[in-house]
């Protein structure tokens, strides 16, 4: 992935996190953003 392509993928992330803020949301945002942080 580029990086304006990881960017708008993390924004994504967040948005769907801040639309269903529970703490399943938040544990799939924290995993997909260590994945992104390890490539």
């Amino acid at each position: 992935m580029g990086i304006s392509d990881s960017f708008q993928f993390v924004l994504f992330q967040l948005l769907l996190s801040k639309l269903s803020a529970d703490k399943n949301s938040q544990i799939v945002m924290g995993g997909s953003f260590n994945r992104l942080m390890g490539a």
